[in-house]
């Protein structure tokens, strides 16, 4: 139990670090490109070693800064906010890589510089359309999850593998 508190702790003092870390655009607009919109190659999160069954499936990601749920991000091929419709991107040769959106509530942004997410899991999925209002009618087929994420020039890249699966 001793073990597990430290840990945490340590885990605590890391998030707080990497949360002055803007990660996500806050609007302020630095002129260097940071929260930029659809053509950006900014903020991706790349998924590698996914199981061989997933491959034509589809991939959703939800991540949070912190484990209250606090600056929320997704990753989706394509957004439509008004009616929180989201295109998802194909599993390839066991691989995926998620555009990553932030401030989905104001102007959706791609993330940019270097931070870490506390926690961000991966659905995989039948459908290549996600819509939020339906999620409770259309189970994930699988989720893996991921903690302690760290992103530099705003992506990221993670093997099945590290993650824990359901």
């Amino acid at each position: 139990m001793v073990k597990k508190t430290v840990w945490l702790g340590i885990l605590a003092i890391v998030l707080v670090f990497g949360m002055t870390i803007v990660g996500c655009d806050n609007g302020s607009g630095n002129g260097n490109d940071n929260g930029a919109t659809n053509g950006s190659s900014n903020g991706t999160f790349t998924l590698t070693g996914i199981p061989s069954q997933y491959n034509g499936k589809y991939a959703f990601l939800q991540g949070y800064w912190d484990m209250e749920g606090t600056g929320y991000m997704v990753g989706v091929q394509t957004l439509n906010m008004p009616e929180e419709t989201y295109t998802l991107p194909v599993i390839s040769n066991g691989s995926v890589s998620m555009p990553l959106w932030c401030n989905l509530d104001t102007e959706p942004t791609r993330p940019s510089g270097s931070f870490m997410y506390g926690e961000i899991w991966i659905q995989i999925r039948d459908a290549e359309t996600y819509i939020i209002t339906s999620s409770y009618e259309d189970p994930a087929i699988n989720t893996v999850f991921f903690y302690a994420v760290n992103f530099t020039n705003g992506s990221a890249t993670k093997d099945w593998s590290t993650g824990q699966s359901e």
